[in-house]
């Protein structure tokens, strides 16, 4: 039988083409997963659509474009996207996330522009890279997770949120989108009274929600304790049948979660053991029997060990509310002489022998810092000296050893032409550890002191600070 020699070109000629194209496409996909360091943090990615906005990246080793990866977009308060990445990229390994970091979203912006710079930073991850995107996630501190939440509220586009040291941005409009939210706070933490609205104001939603609590001030948490957060999404993702569920992990979280509740037992710590159990019940709900842990909580609940406890608890809190609301009506109305005496008087009472009270002292201790901070910036920037010093005063008698008052007690030097006492004053914010590289070399509070040796010596000490922060 003879072929007809033309036809047989032909098709060879199509079969060449098609095989020459898959190659091609297989080598494009391998092109885009080697394009990018994995394993790594990339600390500076350009948007395509917007040169002006860009983020960090930390791609997980096992990155491969042939299957679609979660996503957790972090905001930090000071725009700094590879602090974040940096601390939790082992996570991201662990448990197979993509973290990207902005480096524009931070405090006091607009939302026309947070929401603009988020719409990028998502545009652009979910382009480049193979995303779930059933399993996108935000998580921020301070600012950030206002940023964060706010984005989930109005936004729709979050399955879930890690909101670390500040809530909720005030409303009474209940959430219109669904999504998990698992909030994490220091016990010393000044917003610790606005993380446990935060829960209650997800109490009567539909919102899976979830409070940790660990021992800390204000900062991003450390590695373990964000390593629930990274349970908290997997647990979830098994509850909406996003991934199959992964029985030995399940095992593993009743494990550790059952430790600490014996633990707290053993500590006769009544609250903390309530809080650890129901946080059990939060996490298996759906995915393991729980029904001899909601009977051991209906025991806890109405005995009389806990509801004493409970009951000291809500006392304290009403009382570090009040002195809240009392310290900010006060701040420009006391003279520095009250502020000695109550900020003395709230070292005295952290010294408590009752731990609860002794946490309250110190966090209205950080609360007046935060608010030293706040006024002290405004009166620095109002050019009001005398406003300024008296805050600064009080800043230093709650704070004497934070980076932000030293920097700004230079600042008010600078603008004074006091170079040397603010090179003093800048070096010691160095030797307490202040790493914002970029505010330092563009304050123009500084600008006196740019044509000095000794600044720029400082500012290499600055950028050292910060480089051991990531």
């Amino acid at each position: 039988m003879k072929t007809n020699k033309s036809s047989f070109l032909k098709v060879f000629y199509y079969t060449a083409i098609i095989f020459l194209a898959a190659c091609h496409q297989e080598q494009s996909q391998n092109n885009k997963s080697h394009s990018y360091s994995k394993g790594r943090v990339i600390e500076k990615m350009i948007c395509k659509k917007s040169a002006s906005q860009n983020y960090s990246l930390y791609l997980p080793s096992s990155y491969h474009p042939d299957k679609a990866w979660p996503v957790i977009f972090f905001f930090d308060a000071h725009a700094r996207g590879v602090l974040p990445l940096s601390k939790y990229k082992q996570l991201a390994d662990k448990y197979g996330y993509i973290l990207a970091g902005s480096n524009n979203l931070q405090n006091q912006q607009v939302w026309d522009e947070i929401k603009y710079s988020a719409q990028i930073l998502l545009d652009d991850v979910t382009t480049r890279f193979n995303i779930d995107k059933r399993r996108i996630y935000a998580s921020g501190f301070s600012g950030g997770a206002r940023v964060a939440s706010s984005l989930a509220l109005l936004g729709g586009n979050f399955a879930g949120i890690i909101s670390c040291a500040a809530g909720f941005p005030q409303s009474n409009d209940k959430p219109k989108y669904m999504f998990t939210w698992f909030g994490i706070v220091g016990n010393e933490d000044f917003n610790y009274l606005e993380m446990k609205n935060s829960e209650l104001y997800l109490g009567n939603s539909p919102l899976k929600h979830q409070l940790v609590i660990f021992e800390g001030k204000h900062d991003w948490p450390p590695q373990d304790i964000m390593e629930e957060a990274f349970l908290w999404l997997e647990v979830n993702a098994f509850k909406e049948k996003y991934e199959q569920t992964n029985d030995s992990l399940l095992f593993s979280i009743r494990k550790k979660f059952e430790a600490q509740i014996s633990l707290y037992e053993d500590e006769h710590d009544h609250v903390a053991r309530f809080i650890a159990l129901n946080k059990t019940i939060n996490f298996l709900d759906g995915l393991h029997d729980i029904s001899s842990y909601r009977k051991y909580l209906a025991v806890m609940e109405i005995s009389k060990e806990y509801q004493n406890e409970k009951g000291s608890e809500t006392i304290i809190e009403n009382r570090e509310y009040s002195k809240q609301e009392e310290y900010r009506n006060a701040f420009s109305a006391k003279k520095v002489n009250w502020w000695k005496n109550e900020i003395d008087g709230l070292f005295n009472l952290e010294k408590s022998k009752d731990h609860k009270i002794s946490l309250m002292a110190k966090r209205l201790i950080n609360y007046i810092s935060l608010i030293a901070y706040m006024n002290a910036s405004g009166a620095l920037n109002a050019m009001n000296n005398n406003a300024t010093e008296q805050y600064l005063q009080i800043y230093k008698m709650a704070d004497p050893e934070n980076p932000d008052f030293h920097y700004l007690t230079a600042c008010f030097f600078a603008k004074q032409n006091k170079l040397q006492e603010a090179l003093n004053s800048l070096a010691k914010a160095t030797d307490y550890g202040f790493a914002d590289i970029d505010k330092a070399k563009e304050d123009n509070n500084l600008r006196s002191l740019q044509n000095h040796e000794e600044f720029l010596l400082l500012l290499k000490k600055i950028e050292t600070n910060q480089a051991g922060k990531q």
